[in-house]
């Protein structure tokens, strides 16, 4: 996008993305408290990886036009597609008090040095 260069990205798939730093910061806190088990991390809610590219064109400042629309049921098998991507995170929510970050907040953030 940088180049002025059309992008094409789905707006029927959908991720739920962390920074590794989250990332890093939650798997340090179970390890610190030796808890095991089954922990679910997740941003806030699904995102498009069409909305997630148009607020990474936004971020840049180039014309959102260079995000094209793609559909991913014309173009994937149905196995790849899910109806939720996002997890619930109570345990992480009780244990530490840590609630999951805004996806677009992630999203924008991965441009910063």
């Amino acid at each position: 996008m940088k180049q002025q260069k059309e992008i094409e990205a789905f707006c029927d798939y959908y991720f739920s993305p962390l920074s590794v730093g989250f990332v890093s910061r939650i798997l340090f806190d179970i390890a610190r408290l030796q808890k095991g088990g089954v922990w679910h991390i997740s941003g806030n809610r699904a995102v498009s990886y069409y909305e997630a590219a148009l607020a990474l064109a936004e971020t840049i400042g180039v014309p959102s036009k260079l995000v094209v629309k793609r559909h991913a049921e014309k173009l994937l098998d149905k196995v790849f597609l899910s109806p939720s991507t996002v997890l619930k995170c109570s345990r992480l929510e009780s244990w530490f008090g840590i609630f999951a970050p805004d996806v677009m907040e992630t999203i924008k953030n991965t441009l910063k040095p």
